[in-house]
């Protein structure tokens, strides 16, 4: 049996049908997800939440840019710009002038400079873009808010493609009864 294979908590155990078996698990951003054929038990702590398959209205998998990354590379360069641009200012504070390169330290001198020193912002920008955060959102009957859960995006799909096939079943095969 599946059910002695995987490390199953005794608070899920305990909701099982005599005949019904749990084969397989998913850890998910602080869940811990079990599916049986009929139902999925998500476990966050000490809570298990039962979902059937037949309440689950929609699923949605979303691909986030970290936008924290992103925002930090786009200040880094808005700062390199200002600095390799505006070195003439002068900021007059109490009837004194001091130049802003003097503030700031001594600004790149070429646009070459200024390139290379924007490096590091274009990398977190690009880094911020490629290293996209994964989550799905699942809509259910009955309850209010969405159930999200994030991963790493293979674990994901392969939630994904295990609720669509315990949804919808008889979409699995092909005319022929050979499998989709």
């Amino acid at each position: 049996m599946v059910n002695e294979l995987l490390d199953i908590p005794k608070d899920i155990a305990k909701y099982l049908l005599t005949d019904e078996v749990v084969d397989e698990q998913f850890e998910l951003s602080g869940h811990t997800v079990f599916t049986s054929i009929s139902r999925i038990f998500v476990k966050n702590g000490n809570r298990v939440r039962d979902i059937s398959y037949a309440h689950i209205s929609s699923i949605e998998l979303q691909a986030k840019p970290r936008w924290l990354v992103v925002s930090i590379g786009i200040l880094w360069i808005v700062i390199f710009w200002i600095v390799w641009n505006y070195e003439g200012i002068h900021i007059t504070a109490q009837g004194h002038s001091t130049s802003f390169s003097r503030i700031w330290g001594t600004p790149p001198g070429s646009f070459i400079e200024y390139l290379w020193s924007s490096i590091p912002g274009v990398l977190l920008v690009t880094i911020g873009y490629l290293l996209k955060k994964w989550s799905i959102r699942v809509s259910v009957a009955g309850m209010h808010k969405e159930q999200v859960f994030s991963g790493d995006k293979d674990t994901l799909h392969a939630f994904v493609r295990l609720l669509n096939k315990r949804r919808f079943p008889s979409s699995n095969t092909i005319s022929g009864g050979k499998a989709a």
